[in-house]
This record gives C-alpha cells, sequence and structure tokens, in this order.
C-alpha cells in the first residue's frame, strides 16, 4: 500500500541519516534506534475510516481469513486502485464489491459509511461486469472482456448496447439491481412479482445466441449506418462483442466442478 511505501523511505531516509552521523556507534544501538523510529512512524499512521467502520459492525465475518487479509490490506488506505483490482481473482473482486459499501452492515444507512476512493472507471466496470446478468459463465466472459477496453466512451457504449439488449436480464439496472441485492427472500419474491414480467419470455437461456444475435445486427448497422460518424462506434462495438463471443465460448467449454 502507498502508506508503507512512504514510511519505507522515511525509515530509509532516517536510517540513512543517523548511520553518517554516528558511524563509531555500534551496531546493536543502530538496531534500536531504527527500531524505535520506525514504531514512531507506525504509531502515526491515520487508521482506515473504511476498515474501522466494518470493524464496528463486524463485517468481514464472512470471509476467509485469506480473503479478510487481502481486503483490510487493500483498504487501509481507503482507496482502492487498478493495481489492487487487477491483483484479485473475479470470485474475489465479486466479494470486495459490498465492502467499499461498508460489509455487512445491514443496520448501517448510506450516509454513515465512509467513502473509499475508487480510482479508476475501468475498476467499476469491472464490478458492474461481475453483476450483470444471473448467468456466471456471461458474467466471466463480459468480465475478462471489460479489462481490455481502456477508453471510458467505449466502455459506456459497450454497457448501453448490452443493457438494451439484455432488458430486464440486465441486472444492474436500477430495479433489478434492488432486488439482486435484497438477501429477504420473502421480500425478493414481492419484488419481483410487482416489477418483473411474470411470464419467462423476457428471460434469455442461450447468451451464446445473445451474443451471436447482436454481432449480426451490428453487422446489418454497419452496412447501412443511419450517419456515418456513427460507423467507428459500431465498429468498436462489433469488435468488443467479437471478443466477448470468443470469451463466451471459451468460459462456457470449461469442465464445471461441483
Amino acid at each position: 500500500m502507498q502508506i508503507s511505501t512512504t514510511n519505507n523511505s522515511i525509515y530509509s531516509s532516517v536510517s540513512t541519516t543517523q548511520t553518517s552521523n554516528t558511524q563509531t556507534t555500534n551496531s546493536s544501538f543502530n538496531a534500536l534506534v531504527n527500531t524505535n523510529n520506525q514504531d514512531t512512524t507506525t504509531t502515526t499512521e491515520k487508521p482506515s475510516r473504511i476498515i474501522a467502520f466494518i470493524d464496528k459492525h463486524n463485517g468481514f465475518s464472512s470471509l476467509s481469513p485469506t480473503d479478510e487479509k487481502i481486503f483490510r490490506s487493500i483498504l487501509s488506505d481507503d482507496k482502492f486502485t487498478m493495481e489492487e483490482a487487477n491483483s484479485l481473482s473475479y470470485e474475489q473482486l465479486q466479494k470486495i464489491d459490498k465492502f467499499l459499501l461498508g460489509g455487512d452492515t445491514t443496520n448501517a444507512s448510506f450516509d454513515e459509511i465512509p467513502i473509499v476512493n475508487v480510482t479508476d472507471n475501468k475498476i467499476g466496470a469491472m464490478l458492474k461486469a461481475t453483476m450483470m446478468t444471473d448467468n456466471t459463465d456471461f458474467n466471466k466472459s463480459l468480465f475478462k472482456t471489460v479489462q481490455t477496453i481502456d477508453d471510458n466512451i467505449e466502455r459506456m457504449d459497450f454497457f448501453d448496447r448490452l443493457s438494451d439488449t439484455l432488458g430486464f436480464n440486465d441486472n444492474t439496472e436500477a430495479t433489478r439491481a434492488i432486488i439482486a441485492r435484497t438477501n429477504d427472500a420473502k421480500l425478493k419474491a414481492e419484488l419481483k412479482k410487482k416489477y418483473l414480467p411474470q411470464d419467462d419470455n423476457w428471460k434469455i437461456n442461450d447468451y451464446s445466441k445473445f451474443i451471436t444475435t447482436n454481432i449480426s445486427e451490428l453487422n446489418a448497422i454497419l452496412k447501412n449506418p443511419v450517419y456515418d460518424e456513427d460507423k467507428p462506434m459500431y465498429l468498436k462495438l462489433l469488435n468488443n462483442f467479437t471478443i466477448l463471443q470468443k470469451n463466451y465460448s471459451e468460459i462456457s467449454n470449461q469442465p464445471k466442478y461441483i
């Protein structure tokens, strides 16, 4: 983390100065001085507001010891960087999403929860991909695809197209997002009954076909675009759906272990 890097540079500076000024001092005394200086810099570190909040509500209790250690390290400076996001597995990124909003603190209002500074818009897109639909293979394929898109506008166009064509299958759409994040089974059923169609015609059962349909539609649009200036956008959409198709084929054909 950035804090430890700063401490190490301070520690190195102090240690170097002391060494040059006290060359006749024995090594055991130098070790004692350096240890005391290191302890001093550690105690002056500003504690993480989000970790203090999560601890107050016992929010880390659902994690394995390994994931808890990793998440505490990541959140220790109240930031979540692209480098840290890339260091996590798909499953870990899924888990850390709720800790950016205070963890398992169901009794806390949003006004109470400290803000974690997510330093790159791409992180939000990666998090969104992990929860986009109820189909794990599709979400993993989307996550892998999004990692290749660095341009913010290009990612936004891609997600807009996905959301439009997914319809009610898009868990990140406002109503569906509320339902997806509801843990109470009875309330979830009530919300589904109230806000979703009661037939299953809207559900996508074949995501390979869904991707192929999008590719066919985009190819048709490119043959006769409404506006020539839109052609670069549709070319990028076609490229990203083609990458999504490749990723989905690979992931969906992997052996599944129970």
